[in-house]
């Protein structure tokens, strides 16, 4: 028979479960640098080979862990309760109708790795994955915390919602500069805005406090160009000054 736990506890034992998994791929990972290492030395170019073909399908796994860690705290992180007209109202996360392919989260995953390619189109080879969502510039040392998202109707027409976490806060924060990119499904341009002007703003977004999953909710507004729906009675902010348009690759 399986026994009854909380939510909590479950998540403690996953988590734990996954750093102890990383941590032995981080040690077979290394024993392999070694090994391919003394092979290169040595001119055994099969054995090289094989061990950079290794790291590569552990880099992988490694991959799937950091997503399976992320996807818990994302789902943790979406809207349940959200301000509206100064009253709270209970959310469904239904999504507005998109353009066809994109209103889902296959097209959210495929938004992301569009604005990853706009980053390392200017990094070259120095963009360095810290996690699924930030990125370091290894040249510049500038960050970047990469979010997107589908229009959510639940929370008014055309309008886009980030979970925006204190971690990623700290983050930005810790690089030479650092930016907060926001792509918007169905749209051809993203928001890349310096963590300096955003401090400014989110005191007044609503924020959860969820220990290691606290984030402020970023609520966009694309009505009357792309605004920042803050607590009233401030009015929207315009984001317009931070656009960037979206292009694809000649």
């Amino acid at each position: 028979m399986f026994r009854r736990t909380s939510w909590p506890a479950a998540r403690r034992r996953l988590f734990a479960a996954l750093d102890r998994f990383s941590g032995d791929l981080d040690h077979v990972a290394a024993r392999l640098r070694e090994a391919g290492a003394q092979a290169f030395r040595l001119g055994e170019v099969e054995r090289a080979r094989f061990s950079a073909d290794g790291l590569a399908r552990l880099d992988r796994v490694g991959d799937l862990l950091t997503n399976l860690r992320e996807e818990v705290e994302a789902i943790e992180a979406a809207p349940v309760r959200t301000a509206a007209a100064d009253q709270d109202v209970r959310t469904t996360r239904r999504r507005v109708r998109a353009p066809p392919g994109a209103d889902d989260d296959a097209g959210v995953e495929a938004l992301r790795a569009e604005l990853l390619d706009v980053l390392r189109r200017k990094a070259g080879a120095g963009l360095v994955r810290h996690s699924r969502t930030e990125h370091e510039n290894a040249t510049t040392g500038t960050r970047y915390v990469v979010l997107a998202s589908s229009p959510y109707e639940n929370i008014g027409p055309r309008r886009y919602w980030y979970g925006y976490r204190k971690r990623h806060r700290s983050f930005l924060a810790g690089g030479r500069s650092g930016h907060l990119v926001l792509g918007m499904v169905g749209r051809r341009d993203f928001l890349m805005i310096p963590v300096r002007e955003l401090d400014v703003l989110i005191p007044d977004c609503n924020v959860s406090e969820r220990g290691e999953a606290s984030h402020w909710h970023l609520i966009l507004g694309t009505s009357h160009g792309v605004e920042l729906h803050r607590k009233r009675p401030k009015p929207p902010y315009p984001l317009e000054k931070f656009l960037v348009t979206l292009e694809r690759p000649a």
